[in-house]
């Protein structure tokens, strides 16, 4: 899928949907009519953020499942595309679930309806960070070190030995040849 048709089809999609939820919201017809204890314009608004958010989360994992070529230095962070938008869309969808709840809940519900949330943005921070720390940094570390034309640091390479030069300032060494290793560190010889 190409970047902008993605953008252009998931980004009219949710700015159309919190565009009519907010015109249909504010309408006095739907501010005035009320089923049961509920008023049909937080009813809309319920229906148009929560579509909104469903279609941003569904373009998150869309993303991550077909992602575009165009974006090759992104792709370290593919992994943590669906863990950052799911605490996103979890803290946001509080408020959006509480405009049709609200009416119905007493104290005590509405304490509990805090918690269920809280522990769900809290685990899915922890699902962010679990990709992080397992999934995004060993790629970025591996991508860093291919520039710099070394192995990654995470990967054990036997103790080849390498026959250095000394550099032209070590009097010392000058016309010798040295074996080194680059297990053990770095080294004032250059190679060959």
């Amino acid at each position: 899928m190409k970047v902008r048709q993605w953008a252009t089809e998931y980004g009219s999609a949710v700015g159309l949907t919190v565009f009519f939820a907010i015109v249909l919201g504010q309408l006095p017809l739907f501010r005035e009519t009320f089923v049961g204890k509920l008023r049909a314009s937080d009813l809309v608004q319920f229906l148009g953020y929560g579509g909104a958010l469903t279609i941003a989360w569904l373009s998150a994992r869309q993303l991550a499942n077909d992602f575009p070529e165009e974006w090759k230095s992104m792709a370290p962070f593919l992994a943590l595309l669906l863990p950052l938008a799911t605490p996103v869309t979890t803290a946001l969808s509080y408020s959006v679930l509480l405009l049709i709840c609200e009416p119905f809940l007493s104290k005590a519900a509405k304490g509990m309806y805090r918690w269920v949330f809280i522990s769900g943005i809290v685990g899915s921070v922890g699902w962010f960070l679990f990709a992080w720390i397992w999934k995004c940094a060993p790629l970025i570390a591996a991508m860093d070190s291919r520039k710099c034309g070394k192995p990654p640091s995470w990967i054990r390479t036997p103790a080849a030995s390498i026959e250095v030069q000394p550099a032209h300032h070590c009097k010392l060494f000058k016309n010798s040849t040295t074996r080194f290793s680059p297990q053990y560190g770095s080294s004032p010889f250059r190679l060959h």
